[in-house]
């Protein structure tokens, strides 16, 4: 597999854009109900979105409408359920805990992945998965389960 140095700005990028979700998520979950921040942030997307994947979605709809099932379970666990979970955890703890236990997404998608698709880990994921660890041990367990 061809690898290029320019791709890791990608997976950076991305976190990034999470960090930043879970400060604003943060911020302005004492004032809007976690449903509406869920409802406006998809509804944004959707008009966002909209005017360019209309069309090439359209053309591609015998295509795509065998796989409508897995695509809407895939999109009610990974979205919705999850981030109307951090929106709803959001009321109650900081956004430090919950960039916490953001960090361990990594960790548990190498974890199933090992369980499930019997791959193995090449040396920079286990790095990633040490550094992780060592990352979210510093932090006190008291801390990371008080609720605020």
């Amino acid at each position: 597999m061809k690898y290029h140095k320019w791709a890791f700005i990608f997976p950076i990028l991305a976190v990034l854009i999470w960090s930043l979700n879970i400060v604003v998520t943060r911020y302005v979950s004492d004032y809007i109900s976690p449903v509406s921040i869920s409802f406006y942030r998809w509804l944004i997307a959707f008009i966002i979105l909209t005017p360019f994947m209309f069309l090439p979605v359209w053309r591609q709809r015998q295509l795509i409408k065998p796989y409508l099932p897995k695509l809407a379970v895939l999109s009610a666990f990974g979205m919705v359920l999850y981030q109307g979970l951090a929106y709803t955890a959001a009321h109650y703890t900081s956004a430090t805990n919950m960039g916490i236990v953001n960090a361990f997404i990594p960790i548990f998608t190498i974890f199933v992945s090992l369980a499930i698709l019997k791959m193995c880990l090449i040396d920079l994921q286990f790095l990633a998965v040490f550094c992780l660890l060592q990352v979210c041990s510093m932090s006190c367990p008291k801390e990371i389960l008080a609720t605020y």
